[in-house]
């Protein structure tokens, strides 16, 4: 997963296997003045609200999206093929190291998914298709598993979830992202 946020530090946790957009979406929140703690991997913290936190501060985009969106890698530090594809990597934090925070406090999840003929919108995506969309990437890499999946399925049931459609228009992207983070619940505003 990884995790998109504003200037205040409160955020949503991008969900999705890989090639699902996860680093489209993080990347052009980016491009549109957000903050991240990551786009492949960040640490989950219970608790009230829940936290994502920085592990290693890259940013991964295949090179055939970064050929469709320029603007959104920085720069390209480091390449390596993954599935057949060549993918390039930046650090956020020697790039723009302005909008690289330390962890985010969540109030929802996004699960992203590629339209390129459709337009970038969200809409509702219940708890079972968040954590359809957050374990099985997740549970490839965890030990122990099951302890792992509880905390995933606690986490996809207390927040609300939305499906991010992206289609060409990425420049909506933020917007939408910061209007999901706006209307986070009262509850997930509180603190521990």
């Amino acid at each position: 997963a990884g995790a998109v946020g504003d200037s205040r530090g409160d955020g949503l946790l991008v969900v999705g296997r890989g090639g699902s957009g996860k680093s489209t979406t993080v990347l052009a929140a980016l491009a549109g003045g957000m903050t991240t703690v990551g786009d492949d991997y960040v640490a989950l913290q219970p608790g009230v609200p829940p936290r994502a936190w920085a592990l290693y501060g890259s940013m991964r985009l295949f090179a055939d999206h970064a050929a469709r969106f320029p603007h959104l890698l920085p720069a390209v530090e480091h390449s390596a093929e993954q599935d057949g594809r060549l993918k390039l990597a930046s650090y956020v934090g020697r790039q723009r190291p302005a909008q690289m925070a330390a962890n985010l406090a969540l109030g929802a999840l996004v699960a992203p998914r590629p339209d390129p003929g459709g337009r970038t919108r969200v809409e509702p995506l219940s708890a079972d298709e968040a954590l359809a969309a957050l374990a099985p990437s997740t549970l490839r890499q965890m030990r122990p598993r099951d302890a792992t999946l509880v905390a995933m399925q606690a986490l996809c049931a207390r927040l609300p979830a939305h499906r991010l459609h992206l289609g060409a228009d990425l420049a909506v992207l933020p917007g939408l992202l910061r209007g999901l983070i706006a209307s986070r619940p009262a509850e997930a505003e509180a603190t521990t």
